[in-house]
């Protein structure tokens, strides 16, 4: 620890490089390195850190920077890192990455401190690239073991950083981390054994019979490599597990990167060649064929841990604090994993080979999200504390992740649509419930953008009614009296009242950007689906009748209540979305006769109700409501409370049939004053 030493050396190492001299690196100098390192990290250890910042005297910053620059040097002039020293070398990188992190821990990464630990890392972890993986393979092993879980734990929080102060150095930092996770994990002489990996064949309805457990086909690199991320999953580092998407975009990177390299050489073979033989070689269908199934291989065996963990914490009875937190990290995960999957393209439906593999693990993703959402809404019931980030933040990555989910493929939710839009307006109703502890959190930018990314997404499969109709059961369902469950909903809204889930749905349709979002869907609906279209809208109106006369029976002095919030939920919320899509389909020339017929259908459900109430008899209101309850007149005149109590929110049925009433008439009018089809204009196309 003499500067003087250290001095003479870096001197001695400048007239190297300028004579280009050449020597061998000796063993014990990284030893030396090391020495320097842990006298730091002990440093931080034994200092009592408050103010955050570190008292270091000049001479000894000045000794850490002097052999900081010897490093670098000795580095640059040796060309590299030897073979023999990497044991050594991942010894030194092990004991400066925990410097590092220390640093992060303390708040110090600002400090002088923290600058100097991150460019004494950035120094050793450079030259490692230039190691020669084909006689280090007995070196993989250590190289996992020990720097694997501090990588993946400090490039998430290198990607927390990066608009903080000293940005280039995180830069440089961030960019050395990933160079050397690809070249230590993915270099060229172990991919080939990740290229043969097999995770996805369980997932298959009808699996090949010669099929063999995907375990045995791990060779000892893969297996280790997955063994130590099972362990950082099974120890909880959630900052670890940030960085499995990571992970997953250095692995596609290098696989391609491989596959391309050997397509190349394969050309030029064949270049070589003057008779090539046709179908010995493979073409790029095949080749990306193998990267995508490789890649969902990788894939799965990353994601299947998290998902077990998950259920395992469901299935267990754990403190709420504990089990938000948990979840959080693992979700988190999750939803890292599936941005890198969707930003490399590994599952294209259309392209997909994998005899519904790929779609049906992708499924099993989205249930888990669902059950998981379920404990998120039980526990955020629960004494938190009173700290409602811990609610907050599970929540949010839930959302976020189904909107990976969505951009990867809408087929993933399938028949989930309702349960998806469940959960939208069951986080909705606990945030309203929270009221304004979210003010600083991210879970209300979170709901309406997954809202508006639905309609958005089934807008560019023409099919936006199905999202629409999806949305109006599932706020059929978001209420329901005590006694009465639904399988679709029990799941999800067993925890809050019927009055937060209202608040939830109101506030869903006072929202301007998903109003604009169901408008430019409507317009955009082709004009062949039109009538259709209204078709299916009929259909729903005709289950929503249904749905207020089937909790009717179940209505007495109790629980009326809840019948006027059903009410409004009929006249405010179903009637606003029928209308919207009613008012903006469009009449044309080509489905003006066929949107007649949709249109009258749709007006002969209506009749029976509006004939009653425009009727002379004065009991007219009364048998009204009785045609739309289900019950007899003269059951509801004995029940008069209940008819008094039904006065509160009467006008929403009527609003409900006028607001239809008035949509059917412009439909109708614009059908009746539409041209006749002209022949000459389908001769002119």
């Amino acid at each position: 620890m003499d500067i003087r030493c250290w001095e003479i050396f870096k001197l001695c190492l400048q007239e190297s490089l300028k004579f280009h001299g050449s020597w061998s690196m000796p063993r014990n100098l990284l030893q030396t390195v090391q020495f320097v390192a842990r006298d730091l990290l002990s440093l931080l250890e034994d200092t009592c850190i408050s103010s955050g910042e570190v008292i270091i005297s000049e001479e000894r910053f000045k000794l850490y920077g002097t052999a900081i620059d010897c490093v670098s040097l000795v580095f640059l002039s040796h060309g590299g890192l030897s073979n023999k020293n990497l044991d050594l070398w991942v010894e030194t990188a092990k004991v400066l990455l925990d410097l590092v992190l220390k640093t992060y821990n303390n708040s110090l990464d600002d400090s002088n401190v923290g600058a100097l630990a991150q460019r004494f890392l950035w120094s050793v972890l450079l030259p490692f690239s230039k190691l020669s993986v084909q006689r280090a393979k007995k070196g993989f092993h250590n190289f996992v073991d020990k720097l694997l879980e501090p990588l993946l734990h400090l490039s998430s929080e290198l990607h927390l950083r990066v608009n903080r102060s000293n940005p280039i150095w995180m830069s440089r930092l961030k960019e050395a981390v990933e160079e050397v996770l690809a070249h230590g994990l993915f270099h060229q002489v172990h991919i080939s054994e990740f290229l043969s990996l097999h995770g996805s064949e369980n997932d298959v309805t009808a699996c090949d019979e010669k099929s063999n457990d995907s375990k045995t086909t791990i060779k000892s690199y893969t297996r280790h490599l997955f063994d130590v991320l099972n362990r950082i999953i099974a120890r909880k580092n959630a900052m670890a597990m940030g960085s499995l998407g990571l992970l997953f975009h250095l692995y596609a990177t290098s696989a391609r990167k491989f596959k391309l390299d050997e397509g190349l050489k394969t050309t030029e073979k064949i270049g070589d060649s003057r008779q090539p033989v046709l179908g010995k070689h493979s073409n790029s269908n095949n080749i990306s064929a193998d990267i995508q199934k490789s890649l969902f291989n990788f894939f799965v065996l990353i994601m299947e841990p998290l998902l077990l963990k998950i259920n395992a914490y469901i299935e267990v009875e754990v403190d709420a604090n504990t089990l938000l937190l948990d979840l959080h990290g693992l979700l988190k995960s999750i939803g890292n994993l599936l941005a890198s999957f969707m930003r490399e393209k590994v599952y294209l439906r259309t392209e997909d080979t994998s005899g519904g593999a790929c779609l049906n693990f992708l499924k099993k993703i989205f249930k888990t999200l669902i059950t998981s959402s379920t404990s998120v809404l039980h526990f955020s019931n629960y004494d938190t504390t009173n700290k409602m980030e811990i609610y907050v933040l599970p929540a949010n990555e839930i959302l976020v992740a189904m909107g990976y989910l969505l951009q990867i493929g809408y087929e993933v939710i399938g028949e989930g649509l309702v349960n998806l839009w469940l959960l939208i307006l069951s986080f909705s109703a606990i945030n309203c419930n929270l009221g304004n502890a979210f003010d600083q959190c991210s879970l209300p930018c979170a709901i309406p953008a997954l809202e508006c990314q639905t309609i958005h997404l089934y807008s560019q499969l023409r099919q936006v009614e199905v999202a629409i109709l999806a949305l109006c059961k599932a706020i059929r369902l978001i209420i329901c009296p005590e006694g009465y469950t639904e399988e679709s909903s029990s799941r999800f809204l067993t925890f809050l009242s019927n009055e937060v889930h209202f608040e939830a749905v109101e506030r869903l349709l006072s929202s301007q950007n998903f109003i604009h979002a169901i408008y430019k869907a409507v317009e955009s609906i082709p004009e062949g689906q039109v009538c259709g279209c209204i078709r299916q809208i009929r259909d729903d109106i005709s289950e929503s009748l249904m749905w207020m006369k089937d909790f009717c029976p179940l209505v007495d002095g109790k629980k009326l209540h809840f019948f006027n919030l059903q009410v409004e939920l009929f006249g405010k919320g179903l009637s606003r979305l029928y209308g919207l899509v009613l008012g903006l389909v469009t009449v044309t020339d080509g489905n003006r006769n066929l949107f007649g017929v949709s249109v009258k259908e749709l007006m002969e459900l209506m009749r029976p109700y509006l004939s009653i109430l425009v009727g002379k008899q004065q009991d007219t209101i009364c048998k009204f409501f009785s045609s739309v309850t289900g019950q007899t007149v003269d059951r509801v005149v004995r029940k008069g409370n209940f008819l008094k109590k039904f006065g509160m929110s009467s006008q929403w049925v009527l609003v409900f049939f006028f607001q239809l009433y008035v949509c059917c008439q412009t439909l109708y009018r614009q059908a009746s004053l539409m041209p006749p089809d002209l022949p000459k204009k389908s001769a002119e196309v």
